[in-house]
């Protein structure tokens, strides 16, 4: 409880350093630290044990599920998962660019990808193999540019993440 008030607080005290210009909307100064939307839920992502515990809620209700798929057919099941934000955790590429005041780029995007350094989202990993040890495929999908494969596939290697190769991550 004592989190939400200081977040609270914060929130506040950050607000009040909002000027505003002669067009009447809200602009943080140059110098100021102000957490904006996506720096904020980026770095919420980054800190909250609830974002953290929410994660691996999720993931153990998949292992349970996947259990009961598993004792209900004989047919062969896979497992089609998206790969940012549900597998790999790209929360500090967006902090990086909030924090140098910047927006979404793509270009910084491939550079962030490039160096295959994301983390993984909480219960991923565990729940993957999991499923691997069942004997069921994964499949990653992904928007990411063809050109990111190669670092796409080391990333999710580098945590030894089932079927992370050519034939199992499907790009845009």
């Amino acid at each position: 409880m004592k989190k939400y008030f200081l977040v609270s607080g914060l929130l506040i005290f950050f607000s009040c350093t909002v000027k505003l210009n002669s067009n009447k909307s809200a602009v943080a100064p140059k110098d100021s630290f102000l957490p904006n939307g996506k720096l904020f839920t980026a770095l919420y992502q980054q800190h909250a044990a609830e974002y953290k515990a929410l994660c691996l809620q999720s993931y153990n209700m998949a292992s349970i599920k996947l259990n009961q798929y598993v004792k209900s057919t004989d047919k062969p099941l896979v497992i089609v998962t998206d790969i940012d934000e549900t597998v790999l955790d790209n929360s500090a590429f967006a902090v990086h660019q909030g924090l140098m005041g910047k927006e979404y780029e793509p270009q910084a995007w491939f550079e962030w990808i490039s160096k295959a350094q994301a983390d993984t989202v909480p219960g991923a990993p565990a729940f993957l193999k999991y499923a691997a040890s069942k004997g069921i495929q994964v499949f990653y999908i992904s928007n990411r540019e063809e050109r990111e494969r190669v670092a796409t596939i080391k990333n999710l290697s580098f945590y030894n993440l089932p079927n992370a190769d050519n034939q199992h991550v499907l790009l845009k």
